[in-house]
């Protein structure tokens, strides 16, 4: 999943970008886990 996050910070204009890695499964609950959650993606 691509993201973007966009703003301003006490030092000046942030801009930052990336592509996410998520894998969930759903339990025997029915209820979804997240197994892998890497904002950062895989490069």
């Amino acid at each position: 999943m691509e993201w973007a996050l966009r703003g301003s910070g006490p030092r000046g204009p942030v801009d930052l970008s990336g592509t996410a890695t998520d894998v969930a499964r759903r339990g025997p609950d029915g209820h979804w886990r997240y197994l892998i959650d890497n904002p950062f993606g895989t490069s």
